[in-house]
């Protein structure tokens, strides 16, 4: 007999994962953070057991990311044995200072920091040259 989660979605003791569901329109991505089932229904979907947040990776007019997320159904899933948590939303909680830092954050920042100085050095070896020819 399964267990009922929040919201009524029956939880068999099968592997479940915490990720990301985009949401939203062509170019414009939104994000649920759910936990599912790691097995597909008949209609060929997993089934989402509970939202546990949201995620616009969008920046908005003040230049911020929204992220909403309800911590404590969280740690209480990462309690449970058997669940899974995507690279994606590992990623979010350790920016959001719930866990550590996931490696891939830094190894983006290295590249973004790595293009931004080719990027200046590329601009200032074109300004020389115009300074040097003008």
């Amino acid at each position: 007999m399964p267990v009922l989660a929040t919201g009524g979605a029956p939880i068999y003791n099968s592997l479940k994962a915490i990720r990301l569901m985009r949401h939203g329109c062509a170019n414009r991505p939104f994000y649920h953070i759910v936990i599912m089932g790691s097995r597909r229904s008949n209609k060929g979907t997993y089934p989402v057991i509970e939202q546990l947040g949201t995620y616009d990776p969008l920046t908005n007019v003040h230049g911020e990311k929204l992220v909403s997320v309800n911590l404590d159904r969280i740690s209480y899933w990462m309690a449970q044995d058997k669940v899974k948590i995507a690279v994606g939303v590992k990623q979010l909680l350790g920016l959001m200072g719930f866990l550590h830092i996931h490696p891939q954050s830094y190894i983006t920042a290295w590249r973004v920091r790595a293009i931004a100085k080719r990027e200046a050095l590329s601009k200032q070896q074109a300004e020389d040259q115009e300074a040097s020819m003008g």
